[in-house]
């Protein structure tokens, strides 16, 4: 172990966003071979999730709610994975110096994503989806329940099911008791 941090031919390079790298595992076997470089990579989830972009491109019965899902997503995705969904791959940190601490490789990534803005795509599906809708005869679609009275329906059925739970546990707690 101790020889690995005094070889410094062993260089293990990470992304400058990498995170796991710094566990006592990690330490303990490779110590101070690991190093930071300047690079911020994408994620995996965030390369699954403009492969769910495409595929939702192409899917003919795309739902509103599969697409309000979608941009769920994206708004939960960090600022900087978000540029790698709208192609703006421009991205650098700097220090106090102006000195580069941190960059996304323009240049590797556009060959990689093609530079497409898979947002511009997204916010596209949706007035595909709305034109469905409304295309279709919804006026003549009677007893359904609004998706309003649906949420409502599932925030009391939960909360049935917690007061339930919660009865069940108490007498289970007084029927010990009592049997002592």
């Amino acid at each position: 172990m101790k020889d690995a941090d005094k070889d410094q031919k062993l260089k293990i390079v990470i992304p400058y966003n990498a995170t796991g790298y710094n566990n006592r595992i990690w330490k303990a076997y490779v110590g101070k071979c690991i190093q930071k470089s300047k690079d911020i990579h994408i994620t995996l989830g965030t390369l699954e999730f403009i492969d769910d972009i495409k595929a939702a491109a192409k899917d003919p019965d795309i739902t509103q709610a599969e697409i309000a899902q979608l941009k769920r997503i994206y708004n939960m995705i960090s600022s900087v994975q978000q540029r790698f969904v709208t192609g703006n791959y421009e991205y650098q940190v700097t220090d106090n110096g102006g000195n580069v601490v941190s960059r996304i490789d323009a240049e590797y990534y556009n060959n990689l994503l093609g530079g497409v803005n898979y947002k511009q795509i997204l916010d596209g599906l949706t007035g595909r989806a709305a034109s469905a809708v409304s295309g279709a005869a919804v006026s003549e679609i009677s007893g359904t329940i609004s998706a309003e009275t649906a949420n409502y329906s599932a925030a009391v059925a939960a909360a049935v099911v917690v007061v339930s739970a919660v009865v069940f546990a108490a007498a289970a707690i007084l029927k010990r008791r009592s049997a002592k």
